[in-house]
């Protein structure tokens, strides 16, 4: 009884080749480190935006937010299941922890912030842009005082 044999082969082996692989994850991995802080008083915040809508300051328009205790040494950011496009991510280094960029009376910030990217001068989208087109992104942001 050879044939029933190679036909249950044939039909498992059929069927396994139009099953996935596995999972497949929505989109990509982006690793965001975090350089430079003065000192490791309150959060750094991490937000990640899709267009330019909300950037830099306005997290609640922000696909994703993540939050880590401050450190003087790297402070890392994972956001998962990033789908591929166009994005830009804003540090805070949130010193008193209130959830927002403290200023001075000419409005010049007086915490860190950043950008990916890194750019010169005040952060803007369209500087701080990256595209999403891999599985796994990494990124550096050096925080700025000033």
């Amino acid at each position: 009884m050879r044939i029933p044999r190679l036909i249950a082969a044939l039909v498992l082996t059929a069927t396994l080749g139009t099953l996935p692989a596995g999972p497949s994850p929505a989109g990509g991995c982006l690793e965001v480190v975090v350089t430079g802080a003065r000192n490791d008083r309150g959060v750094i915040r991490a937000a990640l935006f899709q267009g330019s809508e909300g950037f830099p300051g306005k997290d609640e328009q922000a696909i994703g937010r993540l939050v880590a205790p401050a450190s003087t040494g790297p402070v890392t950011f994972l956001f998962k299941d990033i789908p591929p496009g166009e994005y830009a991510v804003a540090i805070l280094h949130d010193e008193d922890n209130n959830g927002k960029m403290r200023s001075n009376w000419l409005g010049m910030p007086r915490e860190g912030y950043g950008t990916s990217n890194n750019p010169e001068g005040r952060p803007k989208f369209k500087k701080s842009r990256f595209e999403m087109t891999t599985q796994t992104l990494r990124l550096e942001i050096r925080l700025v005082y000033r």
